[in-house]
This record gives C-alpha cells, sequence and structure tokens, in this order.
C-alpha cells in the first residue's frame, strides 16, 4: 500500500515508505492508494497573506490562490476515492477564513475539499472516547487510542459514526463512497508521527483497518489481464459506464439549475438579507437595471448611481441600525460632498432593509422612518420595494424609477409590495401600476 500524508509531518521510519505533500504545493497522487490529511494545518501555512483580523479575510490574490489549490485538492482526491482509494481526515474545530468571490468576501471551510462529502465540527467538550462499531474499527482504536487527543465533534456528516465518547457526540466516521472510503478520525497528539515507533503502530493498524474492510486499490494484477474479462464482468462495465453517462448528464442538469437557484437566492438579498451582501445585490440590482454603480470612496455602505443628469446616493440600512436626526445630517454632508465632487445634482435614496428579518406576513411598512426621510429630502424604499423593482415586468430603468419614487411614491410602492406578495405566493395581484407618461428628474 502506498501511503502519502498532506500537511502531516511523519518520520522516517522501516518497512513505509512515504510520499509527504502540502496543500499549498499541489501535486498528483497517481500512484497513492491511502492519504491521511490534516486540514487544520492550513490556515496557519496562508496567515502571510491575511489582508485583515477579525474576522480573518484573506487578501484578493491569496483567496484566488486557495481557491484554486482547493479545486485542485478536491479532484485529486475524487480521482483518488474512484480508484478505489481511502481518504483519512484528522478533525479538528471549525476553522474558516474570509475569501474574496465576484460578489462577495465568503467564509471558506477548510474541509471543501471533501465536496460532496460535507462535514461540520465544533469543539471538542471532552469525555471518554468509545467505540460501538465493530470489527475493524474496534480493533483499530484499541490499537491506536491512545495517540488521538479529540479536538472536535462531528455535528454534520455522511456515513456510520465509528467512535463516539459518553455522552453519544460523534468523534470519528466512516463513510464509503464506493469503490474508495474515507474515515474521519480525532487528531493525533502533537509530534505523534514524527516518533518512528509510533509512526509504525500508527500506519500498520491504519492499513490493516483498511484490507479487512475490502480494500482494492492495491490489487497487483499485471496490466494484461486488463484485456481479459468474462461475459458478467463486460456486462458490469457496460452498466457502469452507462450509469456515468447518465450522471453526467444530470450533473450538467443540475448545475445548470444551481446556477439559477443561485441567481435567485442571491437578489432574494434585497428582501431578506440581513449582512454584507445586501449591498452587492443592491448594486447589482441597479447594474442590471443599466445604471452605472460604484462605492463610495468613505463611507463602505453607500452606492452611486449615475444617471443622466444628476448622481443617486443610495444609503443602505441593514437590521439592527437605527435612523434619527443626526443620521440624516450626515447624510446630506455626504450628498453635498459627493455634488462638490462630481459638479453635478446628487439625489439621496434611503434603502432601508431593516425589517429584512421580519417574515412577510407580518412585516409592516416603516411609516416613520419614511416620512423622516421625505423631511430631509431624501427618496425612500424597503427592501421589499427594491426586490419588486427586480421582478417586475415593468421595465423601469434607474432613472424612471427614482422619479417613481419622488412624483408618486405611496401608489408605486404600493404597487411594488403587492408584486413581491404575488410573485411569492402571499396575495393574488390586485392591482397595476402603469406609467402615465415620461417622467423627469
Amino acid at each position: 500500500m502506498n501511503i502519502a500524508t498532506l500537511d502531516l509531518p511523519v518520520s522516517d521510519t522501516k518497512g513505509f515508505s512515504f510520499a509527504q505533500f502540502a496543500f499549498t504545493r499541489p501535486a498528483p497522487l497517481d500512484n497513492i492508494d491511502t492519504i491521511v490529511w490534516n486540514p487544520g494545518a492550513l490556515l496557519p501555512q496562508m496567515k502571510d497573506q491575511i489582508e485583515q483580523i477579525d474576522p480573518a479575510v484573506l487578501s484578493v490574490r491569496g483567496s484566488e490562490s486557495l481557491l484554486a489549490m482547493s479545486r485542485y485538492w478536491r479532484k485529486e482526491l475524487d480521482s483518488l476515492l474512484a480508484r478505489g482509494g481511502s481518504v483519512v481526515v484528522l478533525s479538528c474545530p471549525p476553522k474558516t477564513v474570509g475569501v474574496h468571490t465576484l460578489q462577495e468576501i465568503m467564509p471558506y471551510d477548510i474541509y471543501e475539499p471533501l465536496l460532496p462529502l460535507r462535514v461540520a465540527t465544533r469543539a471538542y467538550d471532552g469525555g471518554e472516547s468509545i467505540c460501538h462499531a465493530g470489527d475493524p474499527f474496534h480493533t483499530l482504536f484499541r490499537r491506536i487510542g491512545h495517540m488521538l487527543r479529540p479536538t472536535a465533534t462531528l455535528d454534520s456528516y455522511s456515513g456510520i459514526p465509528i467512535l463516539q465518547n459518553n455522552a453519544r457526540q460523534t468523534l470519528a466516521v466512516y463513510c464509503n463512497p464506493i469503490p474508495g472510503r474515507i474515515m474521519i478520525l480525532p487528531a493525533l497528539a502533537h509530534k505523534t508521527l514524527e516518533q518512528p515507533e509510533m509512526a509504525v503502530q500508527f500506519f500498520s493498524a491504519l492499513q490493516e483497518s483498511i484490507d479487512r474492510l475490502g480494500h482494492t486499490a492495491n490489487a497487483g494484477n499485471a496490466s494484461w489481464l486488463g484485456s481479459y474479462r468474462s461475459a458478467a464482468e463486460e456486462t458490469l462495465y457496460a452498466q457502469r459506464a452507462d450509469y456515468f453517462r447518465q450522471m453526467d448528464g444530470l450533473q450538467k442538469k443540475i448545475d445548470l439549475l444551481q446556477a439559477d437557484i443561485d441567481q435567485y437566492e442571491f437578489f432574494k438579498q434585497l428582501l431578506g438579507g440581513e449582512g454584507r451582501g445586501v449591498y452587492t445585490a443592491v448594486a447589482e440590482l441597479f447594474r442590471r437595471k443599466g445604471a452605472f454603480v460604484q462605492p463610495d470612496w468613505l463611507e463602505n455602505n453607500l452606492l452611486l448611481v449615475e444617471l443622466s443628469k444628476n448622481h443617486l446616493a443610495v444609503k443602505i440600512r441593514l437590521p439592527g441600525e437605527t435612523v434619527d436626526e443626526a443620521y440624516f445630517r450626515k447624510l446630506e454632508q455626504s450628498r453635498q460632498r459627493i455634488a462638490e465632487y462630481f459638479g453635478r445634482p446628487v439625489l439621496t435614496l434611503l434603502a432601508d432593509c431593516s425589517g429584512n428579518g421580519v417574515p412577510l406576513p407580518e412585516r409592516n411598512p416603516n411609516v416613520d422612518e419614511a416620512a423622516m426621510a421625505r423631511r430631509h429630502g431624501c427618496l425612500y424604499a424597503e427592501g421589499i420595494h427594491l426586490y419588486g423593482w427586480h421582478i417586475g415586468i415593468d421595465n423601469v430603468d434607474p432613472e424612471a424609477w427614482a422619479a417613481h419614487l419622488e412624483q408618486k411614491e405611496g401608489l408605486y410602492l404600493e404597487h411594488l409590495r403587492q408584486t413581491v406578495n404575488a410573485n411569492l405566493g402571499q396575495t393574488p395581484l390586485k392591482t397595476s401600476y402603469k406609467q402615465t407618461g415620461p417622467t423627469k428628474l
């Protein structure tokens, strides 16, 4: 059995030959039967590429590098499993880092290369480790149990629990994505495998366990034998090929459907988003409607939308943010600063998404905030109105939309609200809004 480790130092030992890989230096696993991976070692290797701390966020270049490496290792692990190999993962408490994507900063999970297998962990509370599974797992943990130092419990996984504590929290799992296999084991004590005798003991026990599970990757048949198959074997290979073709076709359809679903979920942040993704969704909404949008150079929750004769400064309010007189005085100062910089008029819009955490049937218009915005010369729209504009069939461009808010606010906002309710099955669309003529700001 050809064994490799990934981000796991191992001492030279007699009787075993190890290939040692690093996540940050991708390399093929072509001749490997089993790989033991320590995912918890990844983020410390990326510390030089952190651009922000608390929460940790990688730089743009670091993000691109990490995502590329993750895709590479996911492909290599998939190939290893597809040829009957084994992947052994040493679990660790939850560890994420923010990465830059096309739309926003997203958390990267260190277990991402295991996809489609999803793993979620949490910090270990302690307790006695107990193997409730039979052999070969019972023998495996009897031989290596003294080397294990659990640091995490598995909250979400696909597979069979093979080690738990006395509170029935899962510490280890066996998963069998035929023809390969995945074992998620607790972490090892510090530098265990850097001691030759301990490394021999660990890998001997692991190899014996995998052999008893029906490991096929190390079948040592001569290459000529692959040309000779019985009729029964040919039938199996033909059926497998047919199933792979069906899977490939279904996966392509699923990917297309997922892309459409992701678009819906992305823009639904206008209606129910509670984090910084709302800013990106609002900006993309105006872009999709034909406007040039850029972030303000001083305030990160202010977007500048370029219209034909003026700019629209869009102030986004998230759940938990309060508005008062000082809030609008600061917004007016921002408007004056932007108008002076660009040398053209600037309108302000309060995009009030503070109610996004409230279910639609329970959501009432923010009457007081709307009135306060009007008193300070601001246009006003809530998250539900932004989403109504997004899904509307009226093809209203940003200039006309701002004009509707300024001239026919009440009627138009109600139309947008009803559009959303009808689209999401809340209430039938009883009224329609018709533009009576060209409007200009």
